[in-house]
């Protein structure tokens, strides 16, 4: 449930974000990190935020995305 503590995180933070990407993994999660790698390269983290959702690829691949973000910060 939504609270108007949520709700005014929510606000400020889309005040500061002016581009959200959204990744949907499955099963490709080498693609998702050479994706991942490649905007790095490209976009303002000040500006833009990219979010990475899984959707029960099975294996390794969260782990692989999770080792791949830390490796990367």
């Amino acid at each position: 449930m939504l609270t108007n503590n949520t709700l005014k995180k929510y606000q400020n933070f889309s005040k500061q974000i002016c581009l959200a990407i959204a990744i949907i993994n499955y099963r490709t999660s080498n693609l998702v990190i050479d994706c991942l790698l490649s905007l790095e390269e490209q976009i303002d983290i000040n500006e833009h935020c990219a979010m990475l959702a899984d959707n029960v690829s099975g294996g390794d691949s969260v782990l692989m995305l999770k080792q791949s973000i830390l490796d990367n910060q």
